[in-house]
Formats: structure tokens, sequence, C-alpha cells
């Protein structure tokens, strides 16, 4: 053989040597519905492995056939760091997961799913100025506070004990202090001071 068909022939060898070690680390990917299970895809037109956000039962990375089944990774309960951090929850689907806000935080318009490395920061609602301060209804003031807020009596009013920081309002919330009570109190104190006793 000449020089030129030899260096072509070594050429070929290589080529077809390097495809068959690339095709053997990556895989191919076939259509191989009737032999992998649901959720899985062929690999060298000889195994099975799950597709991402997936896992064999058997926690086998391949399979034959379907001698296995893939099941969803629910990546909200996995150990490790959270999938979603403060202000946020995690919320699982088939293959995969998102984060949302919590209630009373809010996206940005546009970002509401989200994964927790997009960078998305959930921002405090300020239901004070969405709802309105009158949301606490007369005599009472409305107080933001992380994730929700409060009504607070004004000075002079008091709410039900019970109800000392409360949210919403009926117009009956905050009552008048009874004010009959101090105006004795004083003028008991002012006869007290001035050596008058009844």
């Amino acid at each position: 053989m000449d020089r030129a068909r030899r260096l072509l022939l070594l050429g070929l060898c290589l080529a077809l040597g390097l495809w068959g070690v690339m095709v053997h680390a990556e895989g191919i990917r076939e259509n191989c519905t009737e032999i992998c299970p649901e959720n899985s895809f062929c690999v060298n037109a000889t195994h099975c492995t799950c597709q991402s956000g997936f896992k064999s039962l058997t926690e086998a990375l391949y399979f034959l056939g379907d001698s296995d089944v893939c099941d969803d990774v629910n990546e909200c309960t996995v150990p490790g760091p959270p999938k979603c951090d403060s202000n946020k929850q995690c919320n699982n689907f088939p293959g995969g997961f998102n984060c949302t806000c919590i209630l009373g935080f809010t996206a940005e318009p546009g970002k509401e799913n989200f994964t927790n490395t997009s960078g998305t920061v959930c921002q405090d609602i300020d239901e004070c100025v969405t709802l309105g301060h009158d949301v606490c209804g007369p005599n009472a003031t409305c107080i933001n506070i992380p994730g929700s807020y409060n009504c607070v009596c004004a000075v002079g009013y008091q709410a039900d004990p019970s109800k000392e920081n409360f949210m919403g309002s009926n117009n009956n919330t905050c009552q008048d202090v009874d004010e009959r009570c101090c105006c004795a109190l004083l003028a008991s104190l002012k006869l007290q001071l001035f050596g008058a006793f009844y």
C-alpha cells in the first residue's frame, strides 16, 4: 500500500475508535420505550437509566429492561441543604421542583415559580398598603410585620383583652376606654391632697 492509503486507513481507524469511546462514555439515547420503563431511556441499546429527577427503586444507575421502575425524586425532602431558602416553599412535581413565595411574600412579576439558584427574592407584602389603612377599622392602626400585619388600638381605646393585637376588624373591635373610672380616681386623689374625705 502506498503511504496515502495507509494514512487514510489509520485516520479512519482513529475516527471509529474515538467515536466508540464517546458512545461508551456518553451513551446513545434511542427510542426503546418497549424495553425501558416510564421515565427512563435506553443507553447503548442494552441498558436503561432513569431520566433526571427520577431514580430507580433499586437505586441502580443502569438496569436491564423493565426489571426496575423509575420513581420521582422528591427534591423537597431529600437530605441536604434546603432547596428553597427563607420566605419560600418547595413544590415537588414529577421530574423536578420549584420554589414559590410563602403567604405574605411576593416575587417580582413573572417569577412566581423559580429555582433557589435563580436569585429570586421574596419581598414582604405590606398588607397595610395593599389592604388599605382602614383594614383595622376606626380607632386602630395597621402595623405591617413580616408575612402579615397586626392591628393595634389607638390611645384611649382598648380591644377585647384576648385581642390585644388582631387582624381585620368589625366596627366594634377598639372600644373607647371607660373614662369615668379615671375621673373618679382623679377626684379621689384631689380630695385626699386637700384633706377632704367623704
